[in-house]
């Protein structure tokens, strides 16, 4: 059966003399597995037609549970061609794409996953057009727009690609953010884990003794836990300052990217965020922050600045 899809790049391997191996992210099969044939060879009809990151029209033999599928045809809609020199957003897209690529399962058509992630490619590239930005109903679905812009042309970079790298790194923790609530492991924000009772912006209570306690969140459970409950479990916890709980509140509630284009974060906010995010994503998904930690390291050093990136610990 041949199949026709559009379909993202994942990685790429070389197998045999002259062939690629291609892992793909797609809008109607999930991840799946193909070999291009004759890929490595001078000439070919492949050439140029694929590389990390593209947005491709795909055309292949679909083998299910049979082995790799054979790409017939490929044809690049999407080049990002801003990967190639600009090396904090091409870190920032491996590191996701290699996030995306975890958490998708093998032939389970997942369009909000897939959503997410060309949004999350076209703003690392700067290349982000406000009829492709992808909002988030009350459900949690992606909704894609359905107004065209008049000229048809993507909008400038915006303040997440060449012109900001810290709005690179805010953009990378609300696609985290959203990433997680899609695949139903949103961190659970509005209401104290143990008490129950809705959190403040403060959240911040008095503790047996009188003294002030700030609050508290448990990557293992899920969530935050309030001032006044905190200390009272065994679990591990550590404290997160009321203005990084608020930032962490309102992306999470933000249904666009466009939310993070106005804010301003400290070094330490950015610390706070990126720590608590890294603990819960190695905790719920079992996800090594090597890729991380190097997306991280190359905006730190692009940017100049001493932020440090540290595991969350109490």
């Amino acid at each position: 059966m041949i199949i026709k899809t559009n379909a993202i790049v994942l990685n790429i391997r070389p197998f045999s003399e002259s062939s690629h191996i291609v892992n793909w992210l797609t809008d109607a099969h999930g991840r799946i597995t193909t070999i291009i044939k004759g890929a490595q060879r001078p000439r070919n009809i492949f050439l140029g037609q694929y590389d990390l990151f593209y947005t491709c029209e795909l055309l292949f033999y679909l083998r299910l549970f049979q082995g790799l599928h054979i790409v017939k045809e490929c044809f690049p809609l999407k080049h990002r061609a801003a990967f190639r020199t600009y090396w904090p957003g091409t870190a920032c897209a491996s590191y996701f794409s290699g996030l995306a690529a975890k958490t998708a399962p093998l032939y389970a058509p997942q369009k909000h996953l897939y959503a997410l992630l060309e949004t999350a490619l076209d703003f690392f590239a700067g290349q982000v057009d406000e009829a492709d930005i992808v909002s988030y109903g009350r459900d949690g679905q992606p909704v894609r727009p359905s107004f065209k812009r008049a000229t048809g042309q993507g909008c400038p970079a915006l303040p997440g690609s060449t012109s900001s790298n810290t709005h690179l790194q805010t953009g990378l923790f609300w696609f985290e953010l959203k990433l997680l609530g899609s695949l139903g492991y949103a961190p659970r924000l509005d209401a104290c884990l143990q008490c129950h009772q809705p959190m403040s912006t403060s959240g911040a209570g008095v503790s047996a003794d009188g003294r002030r306690v700030p609050i508290s969140f448990s990557a293992a459970r899920g969530g935050v836990i309030c001032g006044k409950c905190a200390g009272q479990g065994r679990e591990t916890s550590g404290r997160i300052a009321p203005d990084s709980f608020a930032l962490l509140k309102f992306w999470q509630a933000a249904r666009n990217i466009h939310a993070i284009r106005n804010v301003v974060c400290s070094e330490r906010q950015l610390k706070d965020v990126g720590a608590i995010l890294g603990s819960f994503l190695q905790h719920h998904l079992e996800s090594e922050n090597t890729g991380r930690e190097a997306a991280f390291s190359i905006l730190r050093q692009w940017r100049g600045t001493s932020f440090n990136q540290e595991r969350f610990s109490p």
